[in-house]
């Protein structure tokens, strides 16, 4: 998945390139996204748990015709978790991997944050072909993240953190919207997930000396399709021409 990173921006380059001027097909973009919790984690939520998400970014067009377009970008994203649940401690490098570690797994935490890069990819349809003045439409949001830092605060005032670069999955999203002018606005669902289980709930390595795993079952290296409820609500403005 790092590859996507290395795609799209050769093909901002080159479409920037070939363009008379780069901010004609330019895009400013935010979206704030709710997350319904995690039931395998959390078995029944109260009103302090919850997941959300919130995106800015820079999309440029890269095929445009009257009726379709389609854009590439990039972006920075920060996704918060609230529960009341343990994490994996192992994950941030405590002490060895043996009993002193898994003894100290079992710590509440109180909010998780991860900060992305992503890598968004948007396909427009217009029924009614672009208008001047609004246009609706159709369209897939394609989301792809490079996890960077991630940090938990823990009850106690204690406090996680970690610089890696992980890849922290694709989303595939489709919606509907309204284009008024330079400005457009929309709504996606998530309908597909596909991202490794995450290491600060699930246990992922081995333990030394052991033939078996232990912790949390051993997802190291699968993917997890699991999908709770996720809406997005976005907006752009477009900085160049408009039709």
């Amino acid at each position: 998945m790092y590859s996507l990173f290395i795609i799209s921006f050769i093909l901002l380059s080159v479409t920037s390139i070939r363009s008379q001027s780069f901010l004609e097909d330019l895009t400013l973009s935010a979206s704030y996204a709710y997350e319904s919790v995690d039931d395998r984690i959390v078995s029944v939520a109260d009103e302090g748990e919850k997941v959300y998400q919130w995106s800015v970014g820079v999309n440029k067009t890269i095929w445009e015709t009257r009726r379709w377009e389609m854009d590439m970008g990039l972006g920075y994203s920060k996704r918060l978790v609230q529960y009341d649940r343990s994490f994996n401690r192992c994950y941030f490098g405590a002490t060895g991997f043996g009993v002193h570690c898994l003894n100290e797994i079992y710590i509440p935490m109180k909010t998780y944050r991860s900060d992305l890069i992503t890598t968004p990819v948007n396909l427009y349809f217009y029924p009614l072909a672009k208008r001047e003045k609004w246009s609706p439409y159709l369209n897939v949001f394609l989301l792809n993240g490079i996890a960077f830092h991630r940090k938990v605060e823990a009850t106690g005032d204690r406090s996680e953190q970690k610089w890696e670069a992980e890849w922290e999955g694709l989303e595939v999203n489709p919606g509907i919207g309204i284009r008024f002018g330079r400005f457009h606005a929309g709504i996606n669902y998530r309908l597909l997930h596909f991202r490794p289980y995450d290491p600060v709930f699930f246990n992922t390595k081995k333990a030394e000396g052991l033939e078996d795993y232990v912790g949390d079952p051993p997802y190291k290296g699968e993917l997890n399709n699991y999908n709770p409820f996720k809406l997005w609500l976005s907006m752009g403005y477009r900085l160049g021409r408009i039709e």
